[in-house]
């Protein structure tokens, strides 16, 4: 069985980000933030802050994400 490379995480709340931050610190993994065109907007305008530190993820609209198949969905 092949190692887990590819990650959506469906909600950048205080339950997603942790995830996010730790999976996206790993260098065979590809993270993406699933939201709607707005809130992608407006997360790559004003970020996602942990802690007072900004942390830019990479981020998907459902319309993208069918040229992206994760191999993990995380629903937080």
């Amino acid at each position: 069985m092949d190692a887990i490379s590819k990650v959506i995480i469906i909600g950048a709340g205080a339950m997603g980000v942790p995830p996010a931050v730790k999976l996206s610190a790993l260098s065979d993994v590809e993270v993406r933030i699933l939201a709607d065109e707005k809130r992608v907007e407006r997360y790559r305008r004003d970020g996602i802050f942990l802690n007072g530190r900004r942390l830019d993820f990479s981020y998907i609209t459902p319309e993208e994400e069918r040229d992206f198949i994760p191999q993990l969905v995380i629903i937080a």
